[in-house]
């Protein structure tokens, strides 16, 4: 609906009813383990919630411009809104130099979505032009060939001076299994595997599996560009075949150059969709291995927390 789309854009450029001040004096409490305003810490929380959910509308109506309706609703495989943890949040506040007031992620949006790069970025674009007229500032961050400890994405920093700050993040499928089997290998190792570049992994197994999955990381990526730019080039050679082919065929046949134009098209297009096949079958199994490691994971992160 364009009515909800028209809130949610007004939601993310509206007047906040607290403070930067209040923002920080949050964050200070939770750093120095102190019980917080609870009807400030409500107010904030239910702020940012509305926040999320507004990201989401106008990330949704960005997907349909890009993909159509209908490819949105077959691409859309999973969304999520939350806010930081505490422990999280006190964990990046005790990393950062920066106040509560200035994090970009305490709350966050993620999209999981089977696209392509250039539609990840294109969709990107497309929230910045809808939020464009509201003044809230969208910067597009695409981690996807330079990744943050192997994680790739497309970022969506959207910001507002009056409404605050909100994250975006748009991840393939590949990427999304990826993210969430080495979220896993991170509850166990530790969060500054996610964070640092120089960490130590003491157990030479668990050590053994999160450099596997970083190199994956690498994997996937060649993986989606390959895949990428294979099916735009089938797009074109299906659109070269199907050129000059009459749709009607003869009452009676005479013309056998036509029906070898069409036999030869056919034989092409039948040795593309079977390469197609053996590359669904790939990453189908791909996604099935790093289903299987995030559950091995998790029974491992569950028999750690036993001992």
């Amino acid at each position: 609906m364009e009515s909800e789309l028209v809130a949610a854009v007004r939601a993310l450029s509206s007047r906040r009813p607290f403070t930067n001040g209040d923002l920080r004096r949050l964050g200070d409490a939770y750093k120095a383990g102190r019980e917080p305003d609870i009807e400030t810490r409500v107010q904030i929380e239910t702020w940012y919630e509305k926040l999320g959910r507004a990201a989401t509308v106008v990330v949704d109506k960005a997907i349909e411009r890009v993909l159509g309706v209908d490819g949105a609703k077959i691409a859309i495989k999973g969304t999520a809104q939350r806010l930081k943890t505490i422990e999280t949040l006190v964990q990046k506040l005790n990393r950062g130099t920066y106040d509560l007031s200035r994090m970009q992620d305490y709350m966050g949006v993620r999209f999981d979505l089977d696209c392509y790069h250039a539609e990840l970025i294109e969709i990107g674009e497309q929230v910045a032009e809808i939020l464009e007229t509201a003044n809230v500032n969208v910067k597009i961050d695409n981690i996807l060939e330079s990744p943050h400890n192997g994680y790739r994405a497309v970022h969506l920093r959207i910001t507002s001076s009056e409404a605050g700050r909100v994250e975006v993040q748009l991840r393939t499928l590949l990427q999304t299994a990826w993210a969430n089997a080495y979220e896993k290998a991170g509850d166990i190792a530790g969060r500054s595997i996610r964070y640092d570049d120089d960490f130590v992994i003491q157990d030479p197994n668990l050590n053994y599996v999160v450099n596997k999955l970083l190199e994956m990381s690498d994997m996937i990526y060649r993986t989606e560009v390959t895949t990428e730019r294979t099916a735009n080039t089938n797009q074109g050679t299906f659109k070269v075949l199907s050129e000059g082919l009459e749709p009607r065929f003869e009452a009676l046949p005479r013309n056998s150059k036509y029906y070898e134009g069409f036999s030869r098209a056919f034989h092409a297009l039948g040795d593309m969709f079977a390469s197609q096949a053996e590359l669904a079958m790939a990453n189908s199994d791909l996604l099935d291995s790093l289903q299987t490691l995030e559950d091995s994971l998790r029974s491992w992160r569950a028999e750690e927390q036993r001992k």
